[in-house]
């Protein structure tokens, strides 16, 4: 063995990355069949009838043609495009249940590394935790636009723990992949940043807040 062996991972593979987003897309639009069973006892079936694209009007009218982008999909600090999203191979399941009237998938899909037992968990509109062997991902989805306006975004906690650092003042511009604040979970510092150039509008917590998973941390302008 050679040191190069044994050093850890910061992020999960672009491939894992795709095929999270896949998983959660597959979810949202509906692609996946109804379940064999239920994945807790009082957990209601699903059905695919009560399933809407999180884009279309609540009168069920078709989506306006106007949008000039299709939707992006945000996987930790990492944004991947729909049309490159993994194709789902999967080797046992799907089994599809509801949690609050929102679809998740448990089953094992087939990735480049061989199978890997995989959890979609609705946390939100548009936004689910996946768990994908051994590595727990946020993943979620933005709607396309109608137009270039509208690029607010919210930051949130990948973790519980403490907030270690904030290292960007409101206002303040922010490059791609660069970490705007550091949460420490179990003694392990996790750095939040964004996937694209941002301005900071405004901090929801400050150094040495306790945050829990999914907290808002910031409001933010996507630059680009």
């Amino acid at each position: 063995f050679v040191d190069e062996d044994f050093v850890p991972e910061m992020g999960p593979p672009p491939d894992l990355t795709k095929l999270a987003v896949a998983l959660c897309r597959a979810l949202a639009d509906g692609a996946l069949g109804p379940p064999k069973r239920p994945v807790h006892a009082g957990a209601k079936v699903f059905s695919l009838k009560k399933i809407k694209s999180p884009t279309a009007p609540a009168d069920g009218s078709p989506v306006e043609a106007a949008a000039t982008e299709e939707a992006r999909w945000f996987c930790g600090d990492r944004w991947v495009r729909e049309s490159d999203a993994t194709p789902l191979r999967w080797a046992q399941g799907p089994t599809v249940w509801e949690e609050k009237d929102r679809p998740g998938v448990s089953g094992v899909l087939t990735a480049a590394k061989g199978n890997i037992r995989v959890c979609a968990f609705p946390d939100g509109p548009d936004r689910w935790v996946v768990r994908m062997g051994g590595w727990v991902l946020s993943v979620r989805r933005r709607a396309p636009r109608l137009n270039r306006e509208g690029k607010l975004f919210r930051l949130s906690a990948l973790v519980k723990g403490r907030v270690h650092a904030i290292l960007f003042r409101k206002g303040a511009e922010v490059p791609a992949h660069e970490a705007l604040a550091v949460v420490d979970s179990l003694r392990v510092l996790v750095p939040h940043a964004l996937p694209a150039k941002a301005r900071v509008l405004q901090w929801h917590v400050r150094a040495e807040d306790e945050v829990q998973w999914g907290q808002d941390l910031a409001d933010v302008e996507l630059l680009e």
